[in-house]
């Protein structure tokens, strides 16, 4: 007899999935950011940081995030993740925008 999946399995099912291609946007981002100048490096910056903000905050489990201990790079934190040992920069202030919104919320911080 087949077992009907609840939306819940297909959401787990699909995470993987949608992690590694969230991960592969933000680092094209990156990458096309570190190329080019003016709004297009801002606007590719700005697609990192949100898919990374996306990740922070509906996947979790998939990575960490650490302050950078650089003096240089104070006002950024590494989000670290976690299966393909990668990391990334993000503004500290986009995080503490995110953690701002979930106390709204009464949801944990991140």
């Amino acid at each position: 007899m087949k077992t009907r999946k609840t939306f819940s399995d297909i959401l787990e099912e699909v995470r993987p999935r949608n992690f590694k291609s969230l991960l592969q946007k933000a680092y094209k981002a990156n990458s096309l950011a570190k190329t080019t100048k003016g709004r297009s490096r801002k606007n590719a910056y700005s697609v990192k940081n949100q898919t990374l903000l996306f990740i922070v905050d509906k996947m979790p489990r998939y990575v960490k995030v650490k302050k950078d201990n650089r003096e240089e790079m104070d006002d950024f934190l590494v989000v670290e993740f976690v299966e393909t040992r990668g990391a990334l920069h993000i503004p500290k202030e986009t995080i503490e925008k995110l953690d701002k919104r979930r106390k709204r919320m009464g949801l944990k911080d991140s």
